[in-house]
């Protein structure tokens, strides 16, 4: 039987990337030591994804002596939103008139985007530019990540493959009536749209705040025909983080 006592210590210590068990975006990362009762674990503090709506339990198990004690921590459900705060609609006139661009508030953690516009005439080759940008401690927004372009036509053709494509065609499908390829006359509209947090294909920081663009192009050579901007905020609902310690002789 091995004893212990006098100082214990760990000098030069790293972890080598290659014993994670999951791919991390590039980024900066830390770990918190956790004490106290009715504590809460921020998911911004996990060096890795994990899925929403889903409880954790976090076991630390120490021993001395026999019987055997421990202590036990329980990670309750915590879960990701993608809340709207702002939303601006530039339409180019030449292409669209009657148009209307809402945000609506549902609750502290969702907002639901409105949009229609009446087309003048037919648009018959569309392109549109996806863009991420993420604001940083002076308020100003930075390219971050995302700077796709699809062709509309091709995508709803279903001719484009991808994890972008793939995100574009579950958005218009549920929340928009562009459910053919193209041309496009009369009404186009969006109603009641919203992102879940699920849909990302790369880990968003919480607490953070970033701007979507949306530019939309007609023909070839390309000409804008309008953009929107989405605003949001990437928000965390926690239910708490718990200790409890077992009496001794349970283990």
């Amino acid at each position: 039987m091995s004893f212990f006592n006098g100082l214990l210590m760990a000098e030069d210590g790293y972890f080598d990337a290659n014993l994670l068990p999951v791919s991390l975006p590039v980024s900066s990362y830390k770990v918190g030591f956790l004490q106290g009762r009715n504590e809460y674990f921020g998911a911004s503090l996990l060096p890795f994804v994990v899925a929403v709506h889903h409880a954790y339990k976090f076991v630390l198990t120490t021993y001395e002596g026999n019987p055997n004690s421990f202590a036990e921590f329980n990670l309750a459900s915590c879960a990701i939103y993608i809340k709207l705060t702002n939303l601006v609609c530039k339409p180019n006139s030449k292409y669209f008139h009657n148009h209307t661009c809402a945000l609506k508030a549902i609750n502290r953690y969702k907002s639901v985007v409105s949009m229609e516009c009446h087309i003048k005439g037919e648009l018959h080759n569309l392109t549109a530019n996806g863009a991420l940008f993420v604001r940083n401690s002076v308020k100003k927004y930075y390219p971050f990540l995302i700077n796709v372009t699809l062709s509309v036509c091709k995508l709803l053709d279903n001719n484009v493959i991808g994890v972008y494509p793939r995100i574009a065609r579950a958005l218009l499908a549920r929340f928009t009536n562009i459910n053919h390829s193209c041309p496009y006359t009369g009404v186009i509209w969006a109603r009641d749209g919203y992102m879940d947090a699920g849909l990302l294909p790369f880990a968003a920081p919480a607490h953070n705040s970033y701007k979507a663009v949306l530019t939309v192009y007609e023909g070839y050579p390309l000409v804008s025909i309008g953009f929107v901007e989405f605003y949001v905020d990437i928000v965390e609902s926690r239910n708490g983080f718990f200790t409890k310690s077992p009496k001794k002789g349970k283990n």
